[in-house]
């Protein structure tokens, strides 16, 4: 589909913080829990972290509309579509590092086809 990938880019190119609007990188990191041995179930197992670095435009105090509910949040960020993490509720968002909070709700655009840009919103 090369439309979508041409406006993928055009986003990429937009949100980029140094010739565009962006206002730099956020971190989106997946934390997957490991497996255990069956035979040895006691032993503790290391999750698998997942990160992604993404250009962003942020927000705060941000709302949705959840069933007909309004649902406020701390922060919205519109971002790049991300090519490794698709991003979803329970992974987390880091700013230089720093855990800044959880997502607690994903929209793309387009919703099918090829994603161009993400909107999430975040509380701390």
């Amino acid at each position: 589909m090369p439309f979508y990938d041409d406006m993928a880019q055009v986003t990429r190119d937009l949100l980029d913080p140094v010739s565009g609007l962006g206002q730099g990188a956020i971190t989106l990191v997946r934390t997957t829990p490991g497996t255990p041995d069956p035979a040895q179930p006691w032993v503790p197992v290391t999750p698998t972290i997942t990160t992604e670095s993404v250009n962003q435009i942020s927000k705060t105090k941000a709302e949705y509309v959840s069933a007909g509910t309004i649902v406020q949040t701390d922060l919205a960020y519109v971002i790049e579509a991300p090519r490794v993490i698709q991003p979803k509720p329970g992974d987390t968002v880091q700013v230089g590092g720093v855990h800044v909070g959880g997502i607690v709700h994903v929209v793309r655009f387009p919703p099918h086809g090829v994603t161009v840009l993400v909107k999430l919103w975040v509380n701390r």
